[in-house]
């Protein structure tokens, strides 16, 4: 498996994951829609934050970035 589609399935994941957990925790309120929005919103900061910090890693090893 090349590095580029496993880090696309994991960026995928992250947002569904966090999608799911944010739908979750909004049914306990009963507001799911706001809960999902929520979890897709911490799921793609998640995902920024990841893939920042992996760019700076492959920057200080000087190799090609995925």
């Amino acid at each position: 498996m090349k590095r580029t589609t496993l880090f696309y399935l994991s960026t995928i994941s992250l947002i569904l994951g966090s999608a799911l957990i944010g739908w979750g925790i909004g049914k306990l309120f009963n507001k799911s829609c706001e809960g999902l929005l929520i979890g897709i919103g911490a799921g793609l900061l998640l995902n920024a934050m990841v893939s920042y910090r992996t760019h700076k890693k492959l920057l200080a090893f000087n190799k090609e970035t995925v």
